[in-house]
């Protein structure tokens, strides 16, 4: 009897388990369903965010780089009437300043002038800065990107950063050359006052990320030299042409600057080569090929066998693939512009100061002439076949000495990447002349004339806030003027006074009407800038320590 319950019990048991089972499995199905769902829900929501301020920052990005091409686009030489100028302020913070200082432009006192504006200037050597401790009250990056109600250069280090000045220590970056070198330059020279270091790049992009600084030891400039700082503290002189800072600026602010101005509007993939010239990181490599991160620093006699090292293993096929990238890119963003071989805008968003000094062409040609004992001992000033002859069947060394040097001064204002596109015959004069052009209109904060330098020197105190130029006024740097001959004096008169050799130059080396041309631009960027910094305050005096 009692067997026959515990039979029937668990029978009811399993047919009651048999009529669950399939209820609470079903149940367990739909909750699995549910929380599938919600994570679904959740993924496609983050996604859907992600994709938002993805989509946000390109049309943010897209909308600025419109807006800035078409104040560039109208540059073609037959609209004269619409070209822009851009308005920068007063008193003004960014760092680094640069001086692009084109020979026989007064750029000797310049340079002094500039470094006699720190404070604490006490060195009799303006030129060695390891000569004191001079300092410009910089902002740092941290104090620019915080909302603070404190204006006052007394502020903390906590805002504040000492700038240094430096004169000639960053290399010029060209395209490959050496005595065993195969394809040298042909069209431009090998050599510069600051050296030359490889770099084949054609673009801003293959420029900064394939061709990035090293540096020697000890040599660096002090407000660029830690490479992995937020900033770039620094007064920079050098011969080097507009654009070379693309190599020698920190890391993290080129990687700021390129992902709050352009990166949305090129390949994704660009990010990790962006992110990849951080000193010190394998994540990603820089050079990934050898797993060989970027080279920041050698001694003296290294620094050229690093450079060498690093651009035959990495540096050129980086610059390489790098230009491939940004080229189909940027003709997409620029092309309804007319602006597909104009770079400025790139140089015009960076987070810094540029001032060149101007001088009348014919002037600065004869100065030129007469500076130059390898021209001088050897041409006549008026022999015009002889001294602008140039073509493709002649290398720059064979070309005439006014070709050269003109050359050189429209590569100063075109930027550093001009002097690789003309090489290879990817930009004409034409070109470089636009360039070169929206250069002056929007990427130097601060364009001044020679016969008119106590008016440079104001303009450059009312624009920067940490600059003062009226600093130190016994500092004076030398002068390198030319020699005064009767054959110097007859050709200076000749070419100011004589209309029809100054049409003849004209004719036979369009490069030097060109450079003329552009004098004439930034006569006018000169006048507007001198208005618009007539209306600023004084600029801040501070004393020093």
């Amino acid at each position: 009897m009692v067997v026959r319950k515990f039979k029937k019990r668990a029978t009811v048991r399993s047919q009651k388990r048999s009529f669950y089972r399939p209820i609470i499995k079903k149940l367990i199905l739909g909750l699995l369903v549910l929380i599938m769902i919600s994570q679904q829900q959740d993924y496609t929501s983050t996604l859907n965010r992600d994709l938002f301020v993805e989509s946000k920052s390109y049309l943010l990005q897209k909308a600025a780089a419109n807006r800035l091409l078409q104040q560039m686009s109208s540059m073609s030489l037959s609209e004269q009437e619409h070209k822009t100028i851009r308005s920068w302020g007063c008193n003004l913070t960014e760092s680094p300043l640069v001086f692009v200082h084109i020979g026989k432009s007064g750029g000797g006192t310049i340079r002094a002038r500039f470094a006699a504006a720190a404070l604490n200037f006490t060195r009799e050597k303006w030129w060695n800065y390891h000569g004191d401790n001079h300092y410009y009250p910089m902002p740092t990056r941290r104090r620019l990107n915080e909302e603070t109600t404190t204006t006052s250069l007394e502020d903390s280090n906590k805002f504040f950063s000492r700038g240094t000045f430096c004169s000639s220590n960053n290399n010029n970056r060209r395209r490959i050359f050496g005595k065993n070198n195969s394809e040298p330059l042909k069209r431009f020279s090998q050599q510069a006052f600051e050296q030359v270091f490889e770099c084949n790049a054609q673009t801003p992009l293959g420029r900064f990320v394939g061709c990035p600084a090293v540096f020697r030891k000890d040599q660096a400039c002090k407000g660029c030299s830690n490479l992995s700082d937020a900033g770039c503290y620094a007064v920079y002189a050098g011969h080097n042409p507009l654009g070379n800072e693309l190599h020698w600026l920190s890391a993290p602010l080129l990687q700021d600057w390129w992902n709050e101005k352009w990166a949305s509007l090129f390949p994704s993939k660009t990010m990790s080569s962006v992110q990849s010239i951080t000193p010190g990181t394998s994540n990603p490599y820089w050079c990934p090929q050898i797993n060989e991160t970027r080279s920041t620093e050698a001694g003296v006699t290294m620094t050229r066998r690093a450079v060498h090292k690093q651009y035959y293993d990495c540096s050129k096929n980086i610059s390489l693939e790098m230009d491939e990238t940004f080229l189909p890119s940027w003709h997409q963003i620029a092309s309804k512009f007319g602006m597909e071989k104009n770079y400025a805008p790139f140089y015009a968003s960076l987070p810094m100061h540029r001032t060149v000094l101007l001088r009348e062409p014919f002037s600065w040609l004869m100065s030129r002439f007469f500076w130059a004992l390898e021209y001088r001992s050897k041409f006549k000033c008026d022999d015009i076949p002889t001294v602008t002859k140039y073509g493709t069947n002649l290398t720059f060394a064979q070309s005439g000495w006014a070709y050269q040097v003109v050359l050189e001064a429209l590569f100063s204002l075109c930027g550093e990447d001009c002097i690789n596109r003309y090489e290879t015959n990817e930009i004409d004069l034409m070109e470089i002349e636009q360039q070169a052009e929206s250069n002056l209109r929007h990427s130097f904060s601060v364009v001044g004339l020679l016969n008119e330098t106590d008016s440079f020197y104001d303009m450059v105190s009312a624009r920067i806030q940490y600059s003062n130029m009226s600093n130190n006024p016994h500092i004076y740097g030398p002068t390198h003027a030319t020699v005064k001959t009767v054959e110097q004096r007859r050709c200076t008169h000749k070419f100011q006074k004589n209309k029809t050799i100054r049409a003849s130059l004209r004719a036979a080396l369009p490069h030097f009407a060109a450079l003329e041309r552009l004098y004439h631009v930034g006569v006018e960027v000169n006048r507007f800038q001198t208005r618009e910094l007539s209306q600023c305050m004084n600029p801040i005096v501070i004393d020093e320590e």
